[in-house]
């Protein structure tokens, strides 16, 4: 069938294990929230004895890379296979001796596309992060991840030796790795088309357990699951009360550690409870000095010399692990991600300006600071910006406590956040009442699975004559902007994304159409009639037999689109 003849074959699965690895990689970045498309690319690199086979193969064939790109590989194979840091190694057993130069020449393939990769990637800011080679039929298959260099900066890494070769890592890169042994085990699978390779969600978890095991005490080695202990650890309550604490990783007698209070015998970390006891007298000048094992005391820690790692309790199933307060990782009811804020800032302040046009940078700043201050409180809380807010001060007064005018400031929201009830502020900042209980009808928007704080800030915006605005944080430290709004999408991005599907075959059409799934909400009708007369062009292909094709889902419009959504 036209448009369906693997050129640069492989193995008949080729497409659909791309299609399945970069579905993985993409939830594996939403889930530790790295806002970047990894991109997926195979490279076949042919075996020896099989001279029928292109010598290499790329999938997809039909994107911007080309063979050209890898020009001369079989000379830089040859090289890092004469060059490899093995190569002269003897082992005593013969088991693993008689593998040795499948392996080596296995991680020369890697190597060598990696390389290849990199320096046609240089001039786009691509880091390129390549599997081992794993042989399928007549190939070596290498699955490249290229992710863009500016989404890793801002993540700083740490040494890390592994296999007597040292390197930098940290959480972002850890997930990367961890993609591409979730590829490298599929592709040794029977007919592998990553079907089976495990959800997002279970691959980031095997992640941080393998970055916490990377040594932060000179001289010691990690061997026990800590990111399942410290998870443990953060879901005891201390006397019925929320658990707290810090607990600094060094050796017992490290000399920048001051000794308070310290412990006549160790203390076993796999004894939770009494560890949960010991963390609840620990403060952050004061932490409790452990390594991966046992616990020592309590004690004060000098700044000077190498950074010091700990970890950082901070409410009930909510722990970080940190490097003189730079955050590393955080973990919350079990799911681990990078640092990142509760909400992202610049959402809310698009959200804001968008919603109160009178709004100024200064007006801006005061709201910003009462985000970041409730994401603090270890208490639920919930604000209300409203044009109307001293109207409705004087409303609901039988249900709240007017004050006078007062700028939204942390002690004034720390004070006021005490009690139940809500706090009404203007777009300006100025408070005028605190403790309100809101009302309004319920609507499709609420929802059983939120509290009561949540449906109420739903039913009280959305019955607002006004634009209001109302910021929740729950008892379960999940804070929402009700609403926050979409960003705002470009009418020549769109269209252009709809021309692409337009335009395109059976072999490429997944990448516009899945871009189009992301641009749904800003469709109106007329791109809509064209999204759907290319789909049921493409669904009327005639199959060829035992194909499996999946089209997708008609687009429809939404009903709360509207031209405030679109810039030019």
């Amino acid at each position: 069938m036209d448009g369906k003849l693997i050129n640069l074959f492989i193995w008949g699965w080729q497409e659909h294990f791309r299609i399945n690895l970069e579905r993985v990689a993409n939830g594996v970045f939403k889930e530790i929230g790295i806002k970047a498309e990894p991109i997926v690319l195979l490279v076949g690199v042919r075996r020896e004895g099989f001279e029928d086979a292109h010598p290499i193969c790329i999938e997809p064939e039909k994107d911007r890379w080309t063979v050209d790109m890898f020009e001369g590989l079989g000379e830089v194979i040859k090289q890092k296979r004469q060059e490899h840091p093995d190569r002269n190694v003897f082992h005593t057993h013969p088991r693993i001796m008689a593998q040795q130069p499948e392996r080596i020449l296995r991680d020369a393939i890697t190597e060598a596309v990696r390389e290849k990769l990199d320096n046609a990637d240089t001039t786009l800011g691509l880091q390129t992060f390549c599997s081992f080679a794993v042989p399928i039929d007549k190939h070596y298959v290498v699955c490249a991840i290229q992710v863009p260099k500016s989404a890793l900066v801002p993540y700083p890494t740490i040494p890390h030796e592994w296999l007597q070769r040292t390197s930098e890592t940290n959480f972002a890169l850890s997930c990367i790795s961890a993609i591409l042994i979730e590829a490298q085990h599929a592709l040794a699978t029977a007919d592998p088309d990553g079907s089976h390779m495990r959800g997002a969600k279970e691959v980031v978890v095997s992640a941080a357990k393998f970055f916490m095991r990377v040594s932060v005490i000179p001289g010691q080695h990690v061997k026990t699951d800590i990111f399942h202990l410290f998870t443990q650890l953060s879901q005891l309550p201390y006397e019925g009360g929320r658990g707290s604490g810090r607990m600094v990783f060094a050796q017992e007698a490290d000399p920048r550690i001051t000794y308070v209070i310290r412990f006549a015998e160790p203390v076993s970390l796999q004894e939770k409870r009494w560890v949960r006891k010991l963390l609840e007298m620990s403060t952050q000048e004061m932490p409790l000095i452990a390594n991966y094992d046992q616990a020592f005391g309590l004690g004060c820690v000098a700044i000077d010399g190498a950074p010091m790692f700990h970890i950082d309790f901070i409410d009930q199933h909510d722990w970080l692990f940190q490097r003189n307060g730079t955050t590393m990782l955080q973990c919350r009811f079990g799911e681990p991600s990078l640092p990142r804020d509760a909400v992202d800032p610049e959402s809310f302040a698009d959200s804001l300006t968008r919603l109160f046009p009178e709004m100024t940078s200064q007006m801006l700043k005061i709201h910003q600071a009462a985000v970041i201050e409730m994401s603090k409180q270890p208490h639920g809380s919930m604000i209300v910006i409203g044009r109307d807010a001293e109207q409705e001060a004087n409303r609901l007064a039988a249900q709240g406590t007017r004050i006078a005018p007062a700028s939204l400031t942390s002690s004034l929201l720390n004070r006021a956040s005490k009690i139940d009830g809500t706090i009404l502020v203007a777009p300006d900042g100025i408070c005028h009442a605190i403790g309100v209980i809101l009302d309004g009808e319920a609507n499709e928007r609420c929802t059983p699975s939120r509290g009561a704080r949540y449906n109420s800030a739903i039913r009280y915006v959305a019955a607002g004559s006004v634009p209001r605005v109302a910021i929740v944080m729950s008892d379960d430290r999940t804070l929402d902007v009700i609403p926050l709004l979409r960003p705002r999408m470009s009418r020549h991005m769109i269209e252009a994304a709809v021309a692409a599907l337009e335009a395109s075959s059976l072999d490429n059409f997944h990448k516009p159409r899945n871009r189009l799934t992301d641009l749904r909400f800003y469709l109106n009708q007329h791109q809509c009639d064209r999204i759907n007369a290319a789909l049921a062009r493409l669904d009327a292909i005639p199959r060829e037999s035992f194909e499996l094709r999946y089209i997708g889902p008609r687009f429809f419009t939404d009903p709360a689109m509207n031209d405030s959504y679109l810039v030019a």
